[in-house]
């Protein structure tokens, strides 16, 4: 989708993926409804309530770009990592709707959303960072917050699977 498109159509792409990957989950019969519809929220609530921390970080590091720019770059990177459940979903839902343990189903889920998370946040990384002075500086900060999206992304998603 390009920068022009219609707002709702952004949004829509940016939860279809997480919404689908949520819902494949169900296809074992050992999800439940409300774990599989949280992802979408998650997905998008952790890297808006944790862009302020990286902007400040970098403000004080002296890299930072503008707000906007760092807003629109999240935008675009939760539509790429959309794209990449989107593709993967096929493949999951016959993985998990012909899987015999409910442990497998849920390997693979969360397999599928580490995936998503890793590809999206380094497309966020070269929409923002790559052209910045002190590379150094920047892929420090950058990882560190990285790492502590995960962790916080990766606990929540435990805690809605149950």
């Amino acid at each position: 989708m390009t920068q022009r498109s219609h707002p709702i159509l952004r949004v829509l792409l940016m939860i279809a993926g997480p919404t689908l990957v949520g819902l494949t989950s169900l296809l074992s019969g050992h999800g439940s409804g409300t774990a599989a519809l949280s992802l979408p929220a998650l997905w998008v609530g952790v890297l808006f309530v944790m862009l302020p921390t990286l902007y400040i970080g970098a403000a004080i590091l002296q890299v930072a770009p503008s707000a906007s720019e760092l807003g629109r770059a999240a935008v675009a990177a939760l539509e790429r990592s959309s794209v990449v459940f989107l593709g993967l979903v096929p493949a999951l839902g016959f993985l998990v709707a012909t899987s015999v343990e409910g442990v497998t189903a849920g390997l693979l889920t969360k397999g599928v959303v580490a995936l998503g998370a890793v590809l999206g946040l380094g497309a966020f990384y070269r929409l923002v960072f790559t052209q910045r002075e002190h590379r150094g500086r920047v892929l420090a900060l950058f990882t560190v917050w990285s790492l502590v999206c995960l962790a916080i992304g990766a606990h929540l998603f435990a805690a809605a699977q149950g």
